[in-house]
């Protein structure tokens, strides 16, 4: 079945907007060069495409899916043509698929999703198409307690551009509202942990 392409002008209202996508914590890395309170963490995730919905399908992922996903494809590995970084996406995380609003395990506010690459797997005599990717997000309790349950399970995702973004950038100043915002993350992370 061929995905039916959102190609909405902003990136961010291209990525899977219209369904909540399974998603699997591969792991977390420690970001070497943080220091102090600033030190960040990289969660890296794998998204299985094969067999799932279509719906809402980025235009960007397009090339890389379709010489992964082409029958008979040798491809293994495909990034994207061109680097893309999509800031400003929330990611709320929920148990299951039809998981209520209200049973959400956990939020990360306003993070630069990036490192996109569509992957071939194999998947007992078949393959399996999967898109990676990676975002940073402050080092907190409440992130590894998330790793503790949640990681390497399945678990599922709303994507949320957020409104009037700003890059994140290690240097970046944090506002007092974003401030509240971070330890109102940490809470959620903590507490679902």
């Amino acid at each position: 079945m061929k995905p039916k392409y959102d190609e909405s002008e902003d990136l961010r209202f291209q990525f899977f907007q219209r369904s909540r996508r399974k998603l699997i914590l591969e792991k977390i890395t420690p970001q070497a060069n943080g220091k102090g309170d600033d030190r960040k963490i990289v969660m890296s995730f794998m998204m299985p495409i094969t067999g799932e919905r279509l719906i809402g399908f980025p235009q960007f992922l397009k090339s890389a899916y379709e010489a992964c996903e082409q029958e008979g494809s040798h491809v293994a590995k495909a990034p994207l043509e061109t680097e893309l970084q999509l800031d400003g996406v929330s990611l709320e995380f929920y148990s299951t698929e039809d998981s209520a609003k209200s049973d959400r395990i956990g939020l990360l506010t306003n993070k630069c999703l990036y490192d996109f690459v569509c992957e071939r797997e194999p998947d007992g005599d078949t393959t399996l198409t999967v898109l990676r990717f990676k975002l940073r997000t402050k080092e907190t309790m409440g992130v590894y307690g998330f790793w503790v349950k949640w990681g390497q399970t399945k678990v599922w995702a709303d994507f949320c551009p957020v409104e009037n973004a700003l890059k994140e950038g290690d240097d970046k100043q944090m506002t007092l509202a974003e401030s509240g915002q971070q330890q109102t993350e940490e809470t959620e992370l903590a507490q679902t942990a």
